[in-house]
């Protein structure tokens, strides 16, 4: 198929790219590039890889974007809370209108389905027991709130030949071209890796994690499922099997470098939140991790101490840091991709 990932220049992107053209699909992105090109630079040698600079928020650059397209994954936001909290006019307008701009142009180009990765943050204000797709959300961030507009608007807009899919995924953690190390596993790893102190706080408050890989795994096998399977659902996207309490992060975290200093740090005390559950993916697909926590921890920890990444505090590596750039800034009150749309071509 001809898959096109919106925001495939990102963290979960960048790996969904490379799962995507092992499994034989041709992979075309659009992404405005605002953290660079170099996550995926490597691919455009590769003949069934195409890269696009545009903007969500530009409908010129969604006009071309969806020629030929069969599948449509958008992951095209603004991702974080602290990165959409200092940014709230541009999260409207991209997590926003950006994202009801997506939808309205794959319904005009006849994509037979869209993919979109929200997030299990829309549960935020549910307090104990279980939920699942069927429970109300309560989303309480700001990001929470702009990914349950999301998901509304795709499913209200899927009435017709397209297929919306909503994939409400745990937290992700480990390493991918585009590293992040505002993720809590892997920021934790990072001080690991430096030899600091690691700061874990929740106690034994329990909340689902999920690796990269596996992640985009999940989101490959959602692309090629066959209509009846997935069409206007709605699916937690993780496993039972990644439960972690910050006592049992750092239990990760001392296996991986057993000479870094933990020290656990409660929360204020409060009602401990709700358990998602993941059956529903898990009955349709039969899906399991193939990583777990010290796995990210394992290869982040390698990366760091081998001098493959330099300086894991380093703004670009960080979203809320990343948009504060001057330049990004420039870019983003123009709506403008990080260099000009067709300066990245096919390879």
């Amino acid at each position: 198929m001809e898959v096109l990932v919106i925001g495939g220049a990102g963290y979960l992107g960048a790996v969904l790219c490379r799962t995507l053209l092992a499994r034989g699909h041709r992979v075309r992105v659009l992404d405005a590039l605002l953290y660079g090109p170099e996550p995926l630079e490597a691919l455009l040698r590769e003949p069934q890889f195409s890269l696009l600079a545009g903007d969500t928020r530009d409908p010129c650059a969604l006009t071309g974007a969806f020629d030929g397209v069969s599948v449509a994954v958008h992951l095209g936001e603004l991702v974080g809370d602290p990165a959409c909290v200092a940014n709230e006019p541009l999260a409207h307008q991209i997590n926003g209108g950006g994202t009801r701009r997506v939808i309205a142009a794959a319904r005009r180009a006849g994509v037979a389905r869209l993919v979109f990765a929200s997030s299990c943050s829309v549960y935020g204000g549910v307090a104990g027991g279980v939920v699942d797709e069927d429970s109300p959300p309560v989303p309480l961030s700001l990001q929470a709130k702009l990914k349950r507009a999301g998901e509304r608007a795709l499913l209200e807009a899927g009435a017709g030949p397209m297929e919306p899919v909503v994939l409400r995924l745990a937290t992700l953690f480990g390493l991918s071209p585009r590293p992040r190390f505002d993720l809590l596993v892997n920021q934790l790893a990072a001080r690991a890796a430096l030899g600091q102190r690691v700061d874990l706080f929740g106690g034994a408050a329990r909340q689902p994690f999920l690796h990269v890989r596996d992640a985009a795994r999940a989101v490959a096998a959602v692309v090629e499922a066959p209509g009846r399977r997935v069409a206007a659902r709605v699916f937690n996207v993780g496993h039972d099997a990644q439960l972690a309490s910050a006592v049992e992060l750092g239990d990760a975290i001392a296996r991986v470098a057993p000479e870094v200093r933990r020290v656990p740090r409660d929360c204020a005390a409060g009602a401990e939140g709700a358990r998602v559950s993941f059956a529903r993916f898990q009955r349709a697909f039969g899906f399991l991790p193939r990583y777990d926590l010290e796995d990210g921890v394992s290869e982040i920890v390698a990366a760091l101490r081998a001098g493959r990444i330099p300086d894991p505090t380093a703004p670009r590596f960080h979203n809320h840091d990343a948009l504060a750039d001057p330049a990004v800034q420039q870019r983003l009150r123009h709506g403008g991709p990080a260099f000009e749309a067709g300066a990245v071509a096919a390879g």
